[in-house]
């Protein structure tokens, strides 16, 4: 039967333990990126209105290939870029890209947001 000579196992000990550090260190690092999938990663992306409103007065907005139902308190029109500012029930609310009242429902706006509260 074939052995492996003996100044194999500690070459290869330390490989092995540096691709397993490797990998955790990937694992960490994927943890502090922002959101990108679900309802959080929806918000903040800009879509393009690509329908007159239709089924309950809604209309239809593309956003990264795929289309959904939206709603707004502005007035929108086709072809008009609208930016996401929240989900609910499968359907976006959306404010027109440029309109400078941006609050969200709660009353916070967005760049109060992003600088922590502050």
């Amino acid at each position: 039967m074939y052995t492996l000579p003996e100044g194999f196992w500690l070459p290869a000990g330390i490989a092995g333990g540096a691709f397993a550090l490797f990998l955790a260190w990937l694992g960490f690092k994927a943890q502090h990126l922002p959101v990108q999938t679900g309802n959080e990663g929806m918000i903040g992306l800009t879509g393009v209105i690509s329908r007159r409103p239709g089924f309950r007065n809604r209309w239809v907005v593309e956003v990264r290939g795929e289309l959904w139902w939206c709603r707004s308190s502005s007035r929108l029109q086709d072809g008009m870029t609208v930016k996401i500012r929240g989900l609910s029930e499968f359907v976006l609310d959306v404010i027109p890209v440029g309109d400078d009242s941006c609050a969200s429902a709660d009353g916070v706006s967005q760049n109060n947001r992003n600088q922590g509260g502050q």
